[in-house]
């Protein structure tokens, strides 16, 4: 996925990656990522193509911490499970973003837009 793509990138480059590369420090860069300017600027750091049908994700996103904390226990141990690429409803939205079910239409565009664009 997006994450795992620039993430396993910066694990091979970087000295000293699995101190650098923690989940909370990945958690907070990928969050960041999310709304580099703020929650009031329209700008993100995702493709518009992924996120058009659904709006940019809230802060806090739980994907994000998920997903950080999976990549970090596969880069430090390639033996355990890859990141799930589906993720089960419940729990959610934030601050009128539509709920749970559009984290995972989110989490759905963002897979099918890697899958035409040949990012898996």
């Amino acid at each position: 996925g997006w994450m795992e793509n620039s993430m396993g990138r910066a694990w091979q480059a970087i000295e000293g990656s699995e101190m650098l590369l923690a989940p909370d420090q990945l958690t907070r860069l990928f969050s960041k990522l999310l709304a580099p300017f703020g929650e009031d600027h329209p700008f993100s750091c995702i493709p518009a193509a992924l996120t058009q049908g659904t709006g940019r994700p809230p802060a806090g996103w739980p994907f994000i911490a998920n997903t950080s904390e999976a990549l970090y226990n596969n880069f430090v141990d390639p033996t355990s499970a890859p990141p799930s690429k589906k993720r089960k409803t419940g729990g959610g939205g934030n601050k009128g973003w539509k709920a749970a079910n559009q984290e995972q239409d989110v989490v759905g565009a963002l897979l099918e837009a890697e899958a035409a664009a040949g990012l898996q």
